[in-house]
């Protein structure tokens, strides 16, 4: 969902604390998502899953890694969560325009890519 334009700087220091990818923008401390320079509002499971595929972007991220990220210790995961959640992500990277596309490498787990123009 589009909210209003902003404009995506570029990591401050080493911290690293803003990702981006394609026109992809993601500032993991304020959990602000970018897409062209519109804002948009993920759920917390999404905006945590879409971080960590882009920290390891053009990479394979394992299934079981991105598990342990929506989950903690105490919490009990939902029935297939992960399956779930990048259906919803993939959803809402799609109707946003953004030039990223996650594909499923089957028994493995997902990996980030930017799509051919």
């Amino acid at each position: 969902m589009p909210a209003s334009k902003h404009s995506c700087a570029r990591p401050g220091g080493v911290l690293g604390i803003t990702l981006e990818a394609g026109n992809v923008c993601l500032d993991t401390i304020g959990r602000e998502l970018l897409i062209g320079g519109i804002a948009v509002r993920l759920s917390r499971r999404e905006l945590t899953l879409l971080e960590q595929m882009m920290r390891r972007f053009g990479r394979i991220v394992p299934k079981a890694v991105l598990e342990e990220k929506l989950y903690g210790i105490d919490e009990e995961p939902d029935s297939n969560p992960v399956p779930v959640h990048i259906h919803h992500l993939r959803r809402q990277l799609e109707a946003a325009g953004a030039s990223l596309m996650i594909h499923t490498i089957r028994g493995v787990g997902y990996i980030l890519a930017e799509t051919k123009a």
